[in-house]
């Protein structure tokens, strides 16, 4: 990765619709309400551990799907070990002197 590139996360929102016979009948009469509900997926750059998306729970509104999907992202990394206790990014520190024994 040179310095121009920026890895950015993809977000990637789906609309899920309950299409069982009585929602799909009552709309049909003018009468249903639209019950929808919003999956948010999370692609991670490459530079990270995940290679396939990191999905969210089905909530009411995109803005809540979004947050349920950043909250697992951040559950994940923090398992696998990339974040700290305090969420932020682990950074390895080389030992100077391990590194001059090497060569």
């Amino acid at each position: 990765v040179d310095r121009f590139t920026r890895l950015t996360p993809v977000w990637h929102l789906r609309k899920v619709v309950d299409d069982g016979p009585q929602n799909m009948l009552l709309r049909g009469l003018g009468l249903g309400q639209d019950d929808a509900d919003y999956i948010c997926d999370l692609y991670l750059p490459h530079k990270t551990p995940f290679r396939n998306k990191i999905e969210g729970a089905a909530k009411s509104t995109k803005e809540q799907a979004k947050r349920d999907c950043a909250i697992t992202a951040i559950k994940k990394l923090f398992e696998v070990g990339e974040l700290d206790h305090r969420l932020k990014i682990r950074t390895v520190k080389k030992n100077v002197e391990e590194s001059e024994e090497d060569s």
